[in-house]
Formats: C-alpha cells, structure tokens, sequence
C-alpha cells in the first residue's frame, strides 16, 4: 500500500490530538457489524477513526459512542462503503497498516507481529513489519523480517526492490550510529512553546530575524495547517503569531518561502476535491507594508490535476524549487526548477533530471548558493528509512551523486524541510523537520555541526633518503575494450526503443561482471530547436538511460554520471551542400553515448 504523502509532507497525522465528526458513531452493535465500519473507515482511508474501531473488535470491547478523526482530515467519513468484510487475520493487518499510515510504528509494530503469528496468509506482512521495526530501531528483528520477506515473496517488483533498499538502510544505520555515535547533542529540539501549537515544521527565513513555519491550530470542529510568524531566540521560538494571508480561506496552508528582497512570498496549499487531495503553489506580493490576495501560479509550475508544493526561492531570488507529480518525472513526486523575472513570474517548470530524482519521492528542496549544495528529502536512495536528507553539489545545469547527510541529521523516522544560513556553513545553523522524538508528528529541531577544518601540516625537515624507483599511480582512462554504447531516439522523444533496452542490457551485463568500472552517460539531439529545448531534451534521454541501469538492472547509481550536451556535439552534418535535409544524419544525433571507464593499473 503505497504511502500518502498529501497533506503528510506538511503535517504528520497525530493520534493524541483528535476531534469528534458527527454521524460517525459505531453503534453497540454485534462484532461484525463493528468490523464492517472499520473496514468502511479504512477504505475511506481514514485511518486514524479505522485504527480505533478495529482495536474495539480485536479486543471484543463493547462499540464505541465516539470515533475520532485524525485532527489534519480535510473530508468527512462517509456513512457507507462498499468495503468487503476482513477475516480476522486482515483485521490485524489493516489496524497494523492504519497505524503505519498514521506514523505511529510502536502500535503498528505490535499489531504485524499478531498478524504474522496467526499465519502466513498475508504477503506484505513481513515487509511492513520490517519497516516499523526499523523505525523503532529494533534493526536485528527488522533485518530478520526483510530476509524473511524476501525469502518467501518470488515477485520482482517494487516491493522486492524496497526490501533489499531496506537491508542497505540497516546496514547503513549501524555503519552511522557507531561512528556519529556522540553527535546526537548537535542537533536539538526547536522549543515551540507550551499549549501553543499541536506541532510545529517547515521553516523559512522571511529576513535574518524573522521566520515564517507550517503550525496546527484548532478550528472550529477541525485542526487545520496554518503559517505562523515568529523569531528565535535561544533554540525557542518566540512572539508566535498567526500569519493571515486572506480571510475566509478553508484550505490548508503550508510551506513557504520569501524572495531574498522580502518582496515575494510562496507557499503551498491544499483541499479535498471528489475525495482527491490536490495542492497548488501560491504567490503573495508585499505592497506598502501589507500582503496582497495569494494568487495561484499558472500551468508554468501548476499542472491542472497534479500537484505542486513545498517552494525554495534561491538567494539570488533567480530560481523556484518545488516538488511535483506532474508529468515528465521520474518517481511520484520530483524536484522540478524554474527562473523567476522582476516581478516573480516562473517560467516553464524543467524536472532536475534523474541524477536528483528517483523512481520513489523527492521533497523539501533547499540549495545552498554559497557552497552551491542541493538539500532535499528523498525515499529511493539508501539510508536510514524513510524520508532522509540528501545534499549534492551542483548549478542548476549539472549535478554529483546526491550524498546521504547520516546522523545525526538523519534518522530512522522521517526528515525532511532542511533550511540553512546562507553567510554560514551548510550546518552551521540549520533547522530539520523530523518525527524521530514523537509517535506521530513533525518537530522542529536545531542542526549546529561546525565544519571540520583540516589543518595543513608544517613541511618537515628534509632528510636525506634513498629514493626507490615506484610504479606508475593507477590512472583513469576509458576502458580500450567495448568502451561505448549508442543509443538512439525517434525526434523529440525520450523514450527508449527496444534496440536500446538491449544495448543497455548489455551495458549493465560489463558493469555488473566489474564492479570497479563506472560509465558516463552523455545525452544529445539533433539540431532542431533551441538550445535551452535540447539541452532539457538531452537531459530527459540521459536520465531515461541512467534510471534504467539503476531501476531495472541493479547498477548502483554511484557508479553513473551524467551529462546534458543538447546539440553542441552532432556526429553527422545534418544539412547537405545544396541545402537538403538529412534525416539519416539527424537520427544519429539523436542519441545518448554510454562510456565505460576504468582504473587501469
């Protein structure tokens, strides 16, 4: 079952702040009846309500007078379902899974192993056991649940793919917590203030004194995600305020960021529409002291029926970052950018390419301008389970390998919502969002990691010695054997043809036989069009290669490098003397060269 990151990116699900919605009693009735309501409750995806009136039936407790919604619901339960009664295995399962939806990974934990001691009737029961496990740090028990998993599910899927991603995170965890084992001091609670907010995440500067973050507050018959303004002083935020942008406004607010002028702002919101929640990114303009009406951006960032969230303006003011699921991407949510004129207008929005993102999510970009690091959240890479911070050095036209930020940093819950000082060092004053001190919510903590200098050592006093002829250094060259693979495109596409899924499998085939050889990956077009459109193009046929050979075939992705050339590089003229055409010379332009390279001793 996949994991619903709307509105959770925003605000995690609690389960100790809830609010009563009539209609929604279970009645004293029979047993079965109160199973038929959990399961109608589940389906609804309300899983908070679901959790308590399976726990009702599992534990043969008479019918509740009140069932609760989790307090970030922006819908109603409906009255009926057409749900199909669970046996009483599945009912453990699905309290196990409307635990896990709801972050809450003790209870979840305790309910999968119930589950899996009636028997093995269930496929996945292993695995997500397995994943509450490790979010509780239990990672003997974890690792033996995912080996378990994996022995007796013979799918090749995603879940296959996941489970052996999940392996790699335990061992990376234990590689972690035993080196950075004395660092946990350096990243510390953000104190919100008592009784004042449910939770507290996603900050940003609105200039060096003044932050703006996502806070819950009690509504009406609801708890609803709001912009707060405050300072901080000390690791405590402090004069907190609510941050009204526009009055009678029901949607959810979340996740802003300023232009670096103060000029600006943009921010996330959200509703319910036909049981679909969809978000859109928002633009405010600052006016002569006061905020103008929000206006949502147009399709350049807002694909109609997709969402868009999570903004980071750079610090020149020249870039808009945000994640996405429109598409053109890579996974469910991508981080896609866009350049901002004077006046904060986007232009069309370009996915940062497969370097960055994965066949999982990307979230919370943030890019530090001065080092020129990329920060976001990802689930597709190893690390230490669920959402974990990533950086990578780039400019917005190539990146490195995205590297895993460890503890303590990360941890084995979810984190995501990096924002830095822009004068400082990355981690120098850094503010995370994290679950790892709750069963259910984001919080805001502090990162204060100083930079190591390394000191350059004084020369030494020369003493005579007698000098041995050595070896040439390993240097790195292109292997001379079956250096290159060529792989070719119809005009203006980026899919790959079946030709190249076989030269690709042959790729894959060298690299998996030596796994101290690595290939670079060179996207290009023809001549067509223009060079901003190809260089995108080039890019978009690269990463479909690269995504391949890490999602299909198994090649670490830190074994790959990309390369965008668009049409700078043609291998064949493409216009003839008297002025024809040559389609033969644009098709082989239209290509992605694989080099293989190598240390050669």
């Amino acid at each position: 079952m996949k994991k619903s990151y709307l509105p959770i990116p925003f605000i995690k699900i609690t389960l100790f702040a809830a609010i009563m919605l009539t209609g929604t009693a279970v009645q004293a009735q029979s047993r079965q009846l109160v199973l038929q309501q959990a399961d109608d409750l589940y389906e609804q995806k309300e899983y908070y309500a679901a959790a308590q009136v399976y726990e009702k039936y599992l534990t043969a407790l008479p019918g509740a007078t009140n069932v609760y919604a989790a307090p970030f619901s922006v819908k109603k339960i409906k009255k009926k379902s057409t749900a199909v009664q669970s046996t009483h295995q599945e009912a453990m399962y699905k309290l196990a899974e409307s635990y896990r939806l709801c972050h809450h990974y003790k209870a979840a934990a305790t309910w999968y192993e119930k589950a899996i001691a009636i028997g093995e009737g269930i496929p996945y029961n292993h695995y997500w056991y397995g994943v509450a496990l490790r979010a509780n740090q239990q990672l003997d028990a974890a690792e033996n649940e995912f080996n378990i998993f994996l022995k007796n599910y013979t799918t090749a899927d995603k879940y296959t793919t996941d489970a052996q991603r999940e392996l790699e995170n335990i061992r990376f965890i234990r590689e972690q917590l035993q080196e950075k084992a004395g660092q946990a001091s350096l990243v510390k609670p953000l104190i919100a203030g008592e009784g004042v907010l449910t939770t507290a995440s996603a900050l940003s500067w609105q200039d060096a004194d003044s932050i703006t973050f996502t806070g819950v507050m009690h509504e009406g018959k609801m708890y609803n995600n709001r912009l707060y303004r405050a300072s901080i002083h000390e690791d405590k935020l402090q004069g907190i305020s609510l941050f009204k942008l526009e009055e009678g406004v029901t949607d959810q607010e979340a996740a802003s960021a300023y232009t670096p002028d103060g000029r600006f702002l943009f921010f996330t919101r959200w509703q319910v529409k036909k049981g679909k929640e969809i978000a859109a990114i928002y633009r405010s303009e600052r006016i002569a002291g006061a905020w103008s009406k929000p206006v949502k951006l147009d399709a350049a960032v807002n694909v109609e029926g997709y969402n868009a969230l999570q903004p980071f303006v750079t610090a020149d003011g020249g870039h808009l970052l945000f994640a996405s699921d429109q598409p053109g991407g890579y996974g469910s949510y991508d981080l896609w950018v866009t350049t901002l004129d004077a006046n904060g207008v986007p232009a069309k929005a370009l996915n940062m390419g497969a370097i960055i993102n994965t066949a999982s999510d990307e979230f919370s970009p943030f890019y530090h301008s001065r080092t020129g690091q990329l920060v976001f959240a990802s689930n597709g890479r190893t690390g230490m389970g669920g959402l974990d911070l990533y950086k990578s050095q780039g400019d917005f036209k190539q990146w490195q390998q995205p590297e895993n930020m460890g503890y303590p940093v990360n941890s084995t819950k979810d984190d995501l919502y990096f924002i830095g000082r822009e004068q400082k060092d990355l981690l120098e004053q850094a503010y995370i969002s994290s679950d790892r001190a709750s069963d259910c919510c984001l919080e805001l903590f502090a990162v204060n990691i100083p930079t190591v200098k390394k000191e350059v050592p004084s020369a030494p006093v020369p003493v005579p010695v007698q000098i041995e002829a050595l070896p040439p250094a390993p240097v790195a060259e292109v292997v001379e054997k079956d250096t290159s693979w060529f792989i070719h495109f119809d005009f203006d596409k980026a899919a790959l043809r079946p030709s190249a899924l076989e030269e690709l499998d042959a790729l894959a085939a060298v690299l998996q036989k030596d796994t101290t050889l690595r290939v670079e990956i060179w996207g290009h077009t023809d001549g067509k069009g223009t060079d901003v459109y190809n260089l995108h193009l080039a890019n978009m046929r690269a990463n479909a290669c690269i995504q391949y050979l890490i999602s299909k075939r198994g090649i670490k992705s830190n074994r790959i490098t990309g390369h965008s050339m668009g049409k700078s590089m043609p291998v064949a003229t493409e216009m003839g003397a008297n002025g024809i055409d040559i389609p033969q010379a644009r098709e082989m332009n239209r290509r992605v060269e694989c080099r293989v390279v190598g240390i050669k001793q």
